[in-house]
């Protein structure tokens, strides 16, 4: 018994592969092991369907003497291979014609040259680095230091970026009747 599924020929990897790098969280996941689940709709976005999208996309052939296709041998190959895609997804991509070392190859070389680090360059574990790893420093405008300074802006500028209300009140535009607001609320006087 077999079931054939058609592999995407060099020039459609090589689109595939590009896609994939174009997402930075989904060359993450790959690199990582994880197969992003977004995979179907990036294959979708470029037409070239990771899953048969009819039955002619698919061949069975058994030799069994039953005339039901799928037969149960044909069954049980597909379940089997249910569980081996569920143990490991990117069967789907060998299936394909791409299997994991490959591809991850490919994005590997997508994303540059690897520079070789020095022993000592490495990152540091989170453990290593755990009494130090929430110190930033002195808060602005606490124990002494310099508080923290945006640009000047008058307090009620952002009045003057809100779109007008639909309504008015007292024929007075909601915006100017706030700004008084705004102004006494940072002790401003009015103008």
């Amino acid at each position: 018994m077999r079931i054939g599924l058609s592999a995407f020929g060099k020039a459609d990897w090589a689109a595939i592969t590009h896609a994939l790098a174009a997402k930075a969280s989904c060359t993450a996941l790959l690199l990582g092991g994880e197969l992003p689940q977004d995979v179907e709709q990036i294959f979708a976005a470029i037409r070239l369907p990771l899953f048969p999208v009819s039955a002619r996309d698919v061949s069975l052939d058994c030799t069994c003497p039953g005339v039901q296709v799928p037969c149960e041998h044909l069954d049980a190959v597909f379940s089997a291979l249910t569980a081996r895609v569920g143990a490991d997804p990117f069967t789907l991509l060998a299936l394909r014609g791409r299997d994991r070392e490959t591809l991850l190859d490919e994005l590997r070389d997508r994303l540059g040259p690897d520079e070789t680090l020095d022993p000592g360059d490495r990152p540091r574990a989170l453990s290593e680095v755990m009494d130090s790893f929430f110190d930033c420093g002195q808060a602005p405008g606490l124990g002494g230091a310099a508080p923290l300074r945006g640009p000047e802006a008058p307090v009620d500028a952002i009045l003057g970026q809100v779109p007008p209300f639909a309504i008015t009140v007292g024929g007075e535009e909601v915006a100017e009747l706030l700004r008084p607001v705004y102004q006494a609320l940072a002790g401003e006087a009015e103008s």
